[in-house]
């Protein structure tokens, strides 16, 4: 996969008036919550969620992570009919 097609799939969360949304897919609301070292945004409409590890406490949780979580820093679940689909991806700064 090249840059260009990595960056169109890249999850993107806006802030507008208090309110999250999920900008790279139609921009549906999102709730955000916290769970330990991970912030969790919620569709509104089900269609599906983004988990992302704290960066914060990256550095701390270090000898517990998984190669999976040391790798990654958010992934993306969607819903699509009963079937979902997931995408690990890093943050970009």
């Amino acid at each position: 996969m090249e840059c260009n097609d990595q960056l169109e799939y890249i999850v993107t969360i806006t802030m507008y008036e208090n309110k999250y949304f999920w900008a790279s897919r139609n921009n549906v609301e999102l709730t955000r919550r916290l769970s330990g070292a991970y912030t969790y945004f919620f569709a509104v409409n089900g269609a599906g969620y983004i988990k992302v590890l704290s960066t914060n406490l990256r550095e701390t949780l270090d000898p517990y992570l998984d190669e999976t979580e040391k790798t990654y820093d958010y992934i993306e679940h969607m819903s699509h009919g009963l079937k979902t689909i997931s995408y690990y991806g890093k943050e970009i700064n």
